[in-house]
């Protein structure tokens, strides 16, 4: 593994455990949109599962906007903070899934085992669905991710987190979105702000990106300059590909719309920016490394040194592939940690 803060480097180590999922209901009404509400946190059961072990509060399936059926989240709050008296600062998970129905969910045995990494660490979590390709192409999805992020500010008071303290995490597709998130602050394009609460503000203080697709027009090259991948990487130029139908066309022919999706196109000195750690694998053949090393020297170029830190796992693939060595979610505990305390205070 390669850990860049500006130069640091460190070995990797592979380690990677995972369980089973569970499923819960639970529902609770939400106030009117436009107006953030500041009434006494929600009350909801204390629970536990063998896939959230952390003691936890949760309201599940809250509609963020009305436009889609998808546009709905999960939220949950640590039961006790005996050590730290307040309100918890909240990390939104965005899921992966090549933005493909079928593929990702905010429910799923991956969205809940990062939700209880989070809520072990002391923190509030929500975990987001989007409007994925075969119902809506780009920008849909940032739009809705944006506007969960205003709605979680909006009833912050409601459910019993701090509004001045909200991360991001997201991994694969939800990585490039939550990247999009966090260079793209009041762009008026990408806000979605006719899907609700259009006067509260999108911005985040940390946003943690795993292996996420960066400037798609350059997605090809990348792949076939990579010699792990060779023979074993689909061309994400073909009209069939989750980039194209995550565009809406295939990549090549509509290049404004794929700089329109690309994070680095947003950086701009004085435009607000939260503080990022990215991390991919070298040999990842799904979503090249090369463009989180492009991401991370962009952000340093705009912001200096400390805006950013860079994890490569050397000879680490994507997410859990079947023959290949597996992407070590473990290297990012420390790091990622660090980075939401530094920005939010402890959990």
């Amino acid at each position: 593994m390669t850990r860049h803060t500006s130069t640091v480097r460190c070995p990797i180590r592979c380690a990677l455990a995972f369980a089973a999922v569970f499923l819960g209901l639970a529902s609770c009404s939400t106030p009117q949109p436009g107006t953030p509400t500041t009434t006494r946190p929600a009350i909801a059961p204390v629970v536990t599962s063998k896939q959230i072990p952390t003691l936890h509060r949760q309201w599940l399936n809250l509609a963020y906007a009305n436009h889609s059926d998808a546009e709905k989240l999960d939220l949950y709050r640590p039961a006790h903070r005996p050590a730290h008296p307040g309100l918890p600062g909240l990390v939104i998970y965005v899921h992966g899934g090549a933005w493909l129905a079928g593929h990702g969910d905010k429910a799923n045995w991956v969205s809940q085992t990062f939700v209880n990494f989070l809520l072990s660490a002391g923190y509030a979590a929500a975990s987001a669905n989007y409007r994925l390709s075969d119902e809506a192409h780009f920008p849909a999805q940032i739009q809705d991710v944006k506007t969960a992020v205003r709605w979680l500010r909006a009833h912050a008071r409601q459910y019993g987190y701090n509004p001045d303290k909200i991360a991001a995490f997201g991994d694969s597709a939800g990585g490039q979105l939550v990247a999009l998130l966090g260079t793209s602050q009041g762009v008026p394009a990408l806000e979605g702000g006719s899907l609700g609460y259009p006067r509260v503000s999108s911005g985040i203080k940390a946003a943690i990106v795993l292996y996420p697709d960066i400037n798609l027009l350059a997605e090809q090259t990348w792949l076939s300059q990579n010699p792990a991948c060779t023979r074993k990487y689909l061309n994400p130029d073909l009209p069939s590909s989750a980039a194209s139908k995550y565009l809406g066309a295939p990549v090549q022919t509509v290049p404004a719309r794929a700089r329109a999706a690309d994070p680095i196109t947003y950086l701009a000195p004085g435009r607000p920016l939260p503080k990022f750690l990215i991390a991919h694998g070298t040999h990842d053949c799904t979503v090249p490394y090369q463009g989180s090393v492009e991401f991370y020297r962009a952000l340093v170029k705009t912001a200096g040194p400390s805006a950013a830190e860079l994890i490569l796992e050397q000879g680490a693939s994507h997410f859990n592939p079947p023959t290949e060595v597996n992407f070590d979610f473990t290297e990012l505990e420390e790091p990622g940690i660090k980075l939401l305390r530094e920005t939010m205070g402890p959990g």
